[in-house]
């Protein structure tokens, strides 16, 4: 029973590791999520920039 109890508080610990509240009580992944869909346009366009710019591997096993 005891290591039961043990094992559970550290699943809850690593939980808790896992996903930090802010004090607002929401998880800061998600207020990512949330930015991430405000700005998706914006995003989208430098994921773009940058695989236009990203240099081939093969180029750069010639240096």
């Amino acid at each position: 029973m005891g290591m039961a109890a043990a094992d559970d508080t550290n699943g809850l610990r690593a939980a808790a590791w896992r996903q930090p509240l802010d004090p607002s009580g929401t998880s800061h992944s998600c207020r990512a999520d949330e930015l991430y869909r405000l700005r998706g346009d914006s995003i989208a366009k430098t994921r773009k920039r940058m695989t236009a710019t990203a240099i081939p591997v093969k180029s750069l096993l010639r240096l």
